[in-house]
């Protein structure tokens, strides 16, 4: 963009000369006869003649300044102030950038993985929240649900959590990790378990919510998850939803 805004700068400034030398009488007097001249001594050497003619150019653009100083003198304070502008934009424009580029790899950055889960008091499912980033998260909330939902989920399910179940809140530092307990608060009985466990059944065991936190610029940010679970001969895994995973 800076290239491009300086083409544009200079590409102007060379027409304004042009159409000021166009306009000038005696430029074009100047030139007219020099270009006499060159006529009346005619030669077969290209060279000579392309010398002659850039030196006429060279003496009518000398006797041109010389002519009108103080136009000229507005000329170049005009230029003078255009480099001056188009050289603070540039400067601001690459501070910007800076302080963008210092932000997006200073700032924390908040993940969200599915942890194990214990039926021992009925069926807790955890969430292990962790800080990536160079720099603490403030102010972080983690708020989710556990349920039992027709799998797999429609295209437009509604991811709102009623009422902030099962919120928390806490200081993430950097490289630092934290468990986040999601209970079941649904009752199940054995055929319930039986269609979510069995890979035939209709339903799965879904895990979701959505993870809230500030910089250390005080920027909010969000990341939200989503996953379920899928009952192996062995064991259970925590499986990544297509949908409801992504971050600001």
């Amino acid at each position: 963009m800076n290239t491009l805004r300086g083409i544009l700068i200079s590409a102007v400034l060379v027409l304004v000369c042009w159409w000021a030398l166009q306009g000038s009488p005696s430029f074009q007097t100047c030139i007219q006869q020099d270009d006499k001249q060159s006529s009346e001594n005619t030669s077969k050497d290209y060279v000579s003649a392309f010398t002659t003619r850039a030196n006429a150019y060279r003496d009518c653009l000398g006797d041109f300044v010389r002519d009108r100083k103080e136009e000229t003198l507005v000329v170049f304070t005009v230029v003078l102030a255009f480099s001056t502008i188009f050289l603070w934009v540039a400067t601001r424009d690459l501070v910007k950038s800076a302080e963008r580029t210092s932000r997006q790899q200073l700032r924390a950055y908040v993940t969200a993985n599915s942890g194990d889960f214990t039926t021992k008091s009925g069926f807790v499912a955890s969430v292990i929240v962790k800080n990536v980033g160079q720099t603490p998260a403030y102010n972080l909330t983690v708020i989710s649900t556990t349920r039992v939902l027709a799998h797999p989920l429609p295209k437009r399910f509604n991811f709102k959590i009623r009422d902030e179940e099962n919120p928390s809140s806490m200081t993430l530092g950097r490289d630092e990790a934290a468990r986040h307990p999601s209970p079941l608060k649904e009752v199940i009985t054995q055929t319930d378990f039986d269609n979510f466990a069995f890979p035939t059944g209709a339903n799965r065991l879904y895990t979701y919510g959505t993870i809230t936190y500030d910089d250390i610029f005080r920027k909010r940010h969000r990341t939200h998850f989503c996953n379920y679970i899928e009952w192996g001969k062995t064991e259970a895994f925590s499986t990544v939803s297509e949908q409801h995973n992504h971050a600001t």
